[in-house]
């Protein structure tokens, strides 16, 4: 169904996804979610990091969600 959404998706100022490699199910979603985006030429940040749903949350969000989120939202 992306195919549908892929002007909408390229106006994004930013795209990103990340799972851990244990999440079973989501893990492969994502990889084909990445291969997709790729394919329309639409820039994105896929990371499959080692561990499960939670593994690392604290760290993560400090590494990466928060600047991520930082670095892409504006407030006016």
């Amino acid at each position: 169904m992306i195919h549908q959404y892929v002007p909408a998706l390229k106006s994004f100022e930013a795209i990103a996804v990340d799972v851990g490699d244990r999440d079973t199910g989501i893990a492969d979603t994502v990889r084909t979610l990445g291969q997709i985006l790729t394919r329309y030429g639409i820039d994105h940040i896929t990371e499959i990091y080692s561990g499960d749903h939670v593994s690392g949350v604290d760290r993560r969000l400090e590494a990466n969600v928060l600047p991520f989120f930082s670095r892409h939202l504006a407030f006016e």
